[in-house]
């Protein structure tokens, strides 16, 4: 086989493989949200986190997650990779402020994935099933998977 056939071939099919996951990923662009109340604390003030992913698709952020709350106010930049269109991963590029450090100390390593959404359909409806990967609540600790966010527009 001519060695440009064999680049134009593996050219295509690359292309195709990346247009369909972009497809996939245009299924999720929207506002996602989950407030998650967490207990008191020790001098019995609340503590509410707000957590809101928008899924741009664009190439400078992809993914956006804010979570707001209890001595809380981050944003994290994320990629987004999707299997299928039932499933959508957010891995870590860095915080709002183009670092990958919080207070000299790096929490998440670049590429990590933080946590995954997949759409189910229960009870004739869709719900969305968050499974929580390095991504922890205000505890430390990691939240089953459940129903957390859901969809805003």
């Amino acid at each position: 086989m001519n060695k440009r056939l064999i680049v134009f071939l593996v050219t295509v099919v690359f292309a195709t493989k990346a247009q369909f996951a972009l497809a996939r990923v245009e299924n999720w662009r929207g506002v996602y949200e989950y407030e998650g109340y967490f207990g008191r604390t020790a001098g019995s003030s609340p503590i509410v986190m707000h957590y809101k992913i928008s899924i741009t698709g664009n190439n400078k952020a992809p993914a956006i997650l804010t979570i707001q709350g209890f001595q809380t106010d981050e944003t994290l930049i994320c990629n987004v990779v999707s299997e299928d269109n039932n499933k959508l991963t957010l891995l870590f590029r860095s915080y709002g402020d183009g670092k990958v450090n919080r207070y000299g100390v790096q929490v998440y390593k670049p590429g990590e994935p933080l946590l995954t959404l997949e759409r189910r359909q229960q009870n004739g409806k869709t719900t969305i099933i968050t499974y929580w990967l390095a991504f922890t609540d205000p505890t430390g600790k990691q939240p089953k998977p459940g129903r957390y966010f859901h969809k805003v527009y």
